[in-house]
């Protein structure tokens, strides 16, 4: 029988959760407001990684980014001059992810999962040390998801290929990719923040 390697002991059920964040249809979905390159494949994959994690026992929490209508949007989304998104149909879960009757669901109305929600609670009450992280964007919902977490004093474990970016534009210019993007946020999040990991490292 192989050995667990050091990072799937530390990783075990009792004090671990698996957080997905923000694949619903407007980041997900081919042709939506803000469609993530290569998001609906990336949601399959994420599908089945939640059955495997959830299997061994691990608690799976989503992430939504849900603005009641009446609601304004935060900074950070009105600087993208759209409307209607973290709405309706925008904010439901993509149909590639089918989450448990046990898993958990956080809506949330600004990029961060902790800010303005009940996640900490869940976490504590779940004595939850780690934080196995997954979702859309790299360089915003994922990054200050991050930052939260570890000002909780949570260590963050965050998966380099069940995470994605969008490409950064200016007056129509791009000028960085969602790869770069991508790259960026992640060596950030190893820099200063927590570890950064694929599926294969966890033996999956």
């Amino acid at each position: 029988m192989n050995q667990a390697s050091p990072l799937q002991a530390q990783l075990s059920p009792s004090s671990t959760v698996v957080l997905m964040i923000d694949m619903q249809n407007e980041f997900v979905k081919v042709g939506a407001c803000m469609a993530v390159p290569g998001a609906e494949e990336l949601s399959v994959k994420m599908n089945s990684f939640a059955e495997t994690m959830r299997s061994k026992g691990f608690q799976i929490i989503w992430v939504r980014f849900a603005v009641p209508k009446p609601v304004p949007y935060g900074r950070s989304t009105q600087k993208l001059n759209r409307k209607d998104i973290h709405r309706g149909e925008n904010m439901e879960i993509f149909s590639a992810i089918k989450p448990d009757d046990g898993d958990i669901i956080v809506d949330k109305m600004r990029s961060s999962a902790f800010y303005g929600t009940n996640l900490e609670v869940i976490l504590r009450s779940l004595k939850t040390e780690n934080i196995i992280i997954g979702g859309v964007t790299t360089h915003m919902c994922v990054l200050s998801t991050c930052f939260d977490a570890v000002f909780r004093d949570f260590e963050i474990f965050v998966m380099s290929d069940l995470t994605a970016c969008l490409e950064f534009k200016s007056e129509g210019k791009v000028i960085r990719t969602a790869q770069d993007m991508h790259d960026f946020a992640l060596d950030l999040i190893a820099y200063g923040l927590g570890k950064v990991i694929t599926t294969a490292e966890l033996g999956l």
